[in-house]
């Protein structure tokens, strides 16, 4: 087994991975692996949305948190709605792309 070079990237790899793990750059020729990392970089790609859905339901659950406690000081009210309304449409918009990244195949 010997490190050499990724020639997309230039990190250090060995010379047995079929795909970089950097870059996910595919080596071989083979059909069946080039498909397979072609799945990986798609769950990758659907796993950044999850991640930023989820991220997105937490700003709606902590502007309703802030909305209901702070309650009593209106001057936060603003805050509280304006966390609500940013994290209620990153998570739409993260879900349609999820939605979109699925239904496109790639």
């Amino acid at each position: 087994m010997a490190i050499i070079h990724c020639y997309a990237c230039g990190k250090r790899i060995s010379d047995k991975a079929p795909v970089c793990p950097y870059c996910g750059e595919v080596r071989s020729s083979d059909p069946e692996v080039r498909a397979q990392a072609e799945a990986m970089r798609k769950q990758a790609r659907i796993g950044k949305f999850n991640n930023g859905a989820m991220v997105a339901l937490v700003m709606v659950l902590a502007g309703g948190l802030m909305f209901s406690v702070l309650s009593s000081h209106p001057e936060f009210d603003w805050l509280a709605k304006g966390l609500m309304s940013v994290g209620f449409i990153g998570y739409i918009g993260c879900r349609a792309m999820m939605l979109w990244l699925k239904r496109k195949g790639n």
